[in-house]
This record gives C-alpha cells, structure tokens and sequence, in this order.
C-alpha cells in the first residue's frame, strides 16, 4: 500500500496547519479585514477535519504496514488509538469553543497550537523506533509547554508553563540518556530488537536494563505517575480550565499506547523488573492519590490527584502484559477518558463565573442554578469512584479480577482499601452538591457558557448505559488487542 496514503492523516494535518497559518495571518493581522477573530473558524473547521480523519481511520484494512524504514508502524492496534485520539480531540475542540466565547480569547494562535499537538501525538502513535519517539515527544512537549503558560496575564499561568517547561526537560534528558544506552548495547533503536537482548555479555545484559529501566521512569514522568507525580497539580492548578481538560485526557492515552508497545517487547527480555517497576510505581500512585486527595480544597487539585490514582490503576494492569492484561487497560482507558471528559465539561461549562468553582465548598452553587446539571456530575463522579453499576465499577473491577487471577491477593485486597478511601473525597464533593447551603446568590444572573451539554450528555449517558451492554464495547477491544499480540 501506498506510504502517502497510509501517512494521509498526518499529511492532512500538517496541510491543513499550513494554510490555517497563512489564513490567519493574512485575515488577522491586517486593518483593512477589520482584525477579524477567526478563533471560532479555526475551531469548527478543525473539528469538521477530525471528523474526516476518523471516517477515513475507520475504512482501513486489518494489515500491517512498516513504513520509513522501520520508523513507524500502521497496524489496527495504531489505528484504533489514532481513531480514540481524533473522537476525544473533537470534543476538546467543542469545549474549547464554548471556553472561548466565555473568557473573551480571540489569539487565533490557541488552536493552531492545540492541533499542532494532535499532530505530533497522531505520529507518536505510529512509532516503532526510539528515535522517532523522542523526536515526536520533543515536538509534542514545544506545544504543551506554550499551551501550560498560555494566559501570559496569570502568573499561576505563567509558573505553570515555566515548571511544565522545567520538568518536561529533565524527562527528556532521560528519555535521551535511556536511547543512547540502547542504542550503544544493541546498535539499534527499533522497538523490535528490545525481545532479542540476551545474557551473553553481562555488561550489554545490564546497560540495556539500565536504559529501559530510564525509558519506563522518563514515561512516568510524562504520565505524572507516582514518585514523579509532583508537577501534575501545580500544572494543572495553573492552566487555563480547557487545558487541563486537555492534559488530563488525551496524551495519557497516547503515552499508554507507547507504553503498552514497549511493555509487550520488554517483558520477552526483562519481563520481572517491567513487571516491578510498574507494580511499585501503580501502588504509590493509587495510595498517594488516595491519602493526598483528602486534603484537598481546591477543584483542579483534587482531580489532578484523581488522575494520578487512575493511572496508577492503568500501570498495575499493564505490569502483567498478558491478554486479559492489555484488554483491562484498554477498557479502562476509554472509561476514564469519557468520565474526566463529562466532569471537565462541567467545568467549562462553569468557567463564566471565575472563581467561584476554584474551591470545592463554593459547588453547593449547582443545585440552585441547575439540578440536572448537579445530577450529571454526581453519576460521573460515582463513576470515577468505582460504584456500581455504573461504567468505572466495571474498569476497576476487571482490574481486581486480573490482580486475584495472577494470585496477588495481597495486592488486590491494598487496592480495595484504597479505592474504599478514594471514594471519600468523590462522595464528598457529591455531599456539598446537594447539602451544602450557600447562602450567597451574587452570582445567580451569570450567564454559563454555552457548548458544553452536548460532551457532557455523551459522557453520562455512556458511563449509565455501558452495564446493560458492555458485551459489544468488551468484544472491540478484545478484537484490537488480539490484532496487537498476533
């Protein structure tokens, strides 16, 4: 099959920055068009291209195909990510449009960046080399670090973008020193030559484990997994309300799928300590998000913790890189991104009132402005605890059915008592939704942004709905995570 066609979707997209560019720039810059904002334009045509992309990400074959040399791979379990990144980025957009028109941010220059960054995170789910991997993740880091500090008028913008900067950097030189280990034991840098590394050289068997052991720690920085989970609050503290959205939901996913990738080859080489270090770094994640989320006042803080426990949850399934293994993160994946996308859809919606949904007690607010609204976030919130019957509980609880068939008892009863914690902090936001008082009404004529509903509606419905029919959704992702282990 033709490489450019197989390339169509990152060709479309470097295309259609181009000309979003120079559109923008000769009808934006100039008095005689009136400095026209083209900032809505810009969005809509973005989310009528993702639309296309995924159209067309769907109608291709099952096969896979090595392009560049080795550099990159098009294979279904690829596309599949591909297709999860353009739906979930489509509503990113809506929601971006509806942050828009609430905050009065007209630089056209906003999505152009955003869509910049699908670009680098559609490649990175095609890498099959350590060297377009870090090529990529460089590309994608210069859009997240202009996106963290956006808002030049904020200073905790302004920190967020520098400590976003900060530890983007320290991660890369892992990342760096991690290839050039690899590189320097197996004189290659292709993902395929990690399940030949054999002991017949002691000091080539340890340098490479060196540089893998790098690879995973220097991913866990970019997934803000516990020990290096400690820049994730600040950031998303910091960040503009879509942002964080943004943060929060699509690159984890992408970072997952390359760490699923990696995880299949390695553990044919140096399965145990894989195995060990994603079991440590899952338990102090889900145990840190649990404790520290109880002391939290501030909303952007206690769903940075949230995130933290789910990845942690993530990085505990894929430690055993079996079938049912790869199928639990997957499922949990798309669960977790439909529930962080209707609670920031929320959030968005809110953003009209500043700084009135900064700290927690202030959300008693809802019930009175609007109960469905008040009742959506309940549901998604009950979700993310893990309660039945809705979608979260069955995220969770395929993930403590994998620990109690790999016989980890132990670690499967940590994880009980830990999500039975974690389930305060959401019961208490739920608790100040509806008995709460408060008693200030200043803000009851404000107006709530508008194009926020229609995330949120698909959000809730999907996290009530999943447990009636879950065989279909469960029969996909056992199909994609067949095609990636044969």
């Amino acid at each position: 099959m033709n490489c450019l066609f197989l390339c169509f979707v990152e060709f479309s997209l470097a295309i259609y920055i181009s000309l979003a560019v120079i559109f923008s720039v000769i009808f934006a810059s100039f008095r005689s068009y009136s400095f026209p904002s083209l900032l809505s334009i810009i969005t809509s045509s973005s989310i009528f291209v993702f639309i296309l992309l995924i159209f067309q990400l769907v109608d291709i074959s099952d096969s896979s195909f090595v392009l560049l040399n080795g550099l990159s791979l098009y294979s279904p379990f690829n596309i599949f990510f591909q297709t999860l990144l353009f739906v979930f980025g489509s509503f990113i957009l809506f929601l971006n449009r509806s942050y828009y028109s609430t905050r009065l941010l007209f630089q056209y220059e906003f999505d152009i960046i955003v869509i910049f960054s699908f670009l680098a995170l559609s490649a990175l789910c095609l890498s099959n080399d350590f060297l377009s991997v870090y090529v990529i993740l460089e590309l994608q880091s210069l859009a997240f670090y202009i996106l963290a500090g956006f808002w030049k008028s904020s200073e905790y913008c302004n920190e967020s973008g520098l400590r976003y900067f900060v530890i983007g950097a320290f991660s890369s030189c892992l990342l760096l020193l991690a290839f050039s280990f690899i590189y320097l034991t197996l004189g290659s840098t292709s993902f395929d030559i990690i399940s030949t590394i054999n002991s017949e050289s002691f000091i080539r068997l340890h340098l490479s484990f060196f540089g893998l052991c790098l690879f995973l720690i220097a991913l866990f920085f970019k997934l803000g997994a516990s020990p290096s989970h400690f820049w994730v609050c600040d950031v998303y503290e910091g960040a503009l309300i879509n942002i964080t959205a943004f943060f929060s939901i699509i690159p984890k996913a992408i970072i997952f799928c390359l760490l699923i990738k990696f995880v299949s080859l390695a553990f044919l080489s140096h399965g145990p300590v894989s195995s060990i270090l994603m079991t440590i770094s899952g338990m102090l994640s889900v145990f840190i998000s649990s404790v520290a989320a109880l002391y939290q006042k501030k909303t952007k803080r206690l769903l940075a913790y949230s995130a933290i426990g789910h990845v942690g949850f993530i990085l505990l399934a894929l430690s055993y890189g079996s079938f049912d293994s790869i199928k639990s993160v997957l499922i949990y994946i798309v669960i977790y991104m439909a529930t962080s996308l209707g609670i920031f859809s929320i959030l968005v919606g809110f953003s009209s009132y500043g700084f009135l949904f900064k700290y927690l007690v202030t959300w008693s607010f809802t019930k009175k402005w609007n109960i469905v609204i008040s009742l959506s976030l309940a549901i998604l919130l009950f979700s993310a605890a893990g309660i039945p019957p809705l979608a979260g509980f069955y995220s969770k609880f395929n993930i403590l059915l994998l620990l109690v068939s790999e016989e980890r008892i132990v670690l499967a009863l940590l994880l009980v008592v830990l999500s039975c914690i974690s389930c305060f902090f959401y019961i208490r936001l739920i608790k100040i939704l509806f008995f709460n008082l408060f008693v200030n009404n200043i803000f009851l004529n404000r107006v709530c942004s508008k194009g926020f509903e229609l995330p949120l509606v698909i959000s809730t419905f999907f996290t009530i709905f999943f447990l009636i029919k879950p065989e279909s959704l469960n029969n996909l992702f056992s199909y994609v995570t067949l095609l990636f282990i044969f």
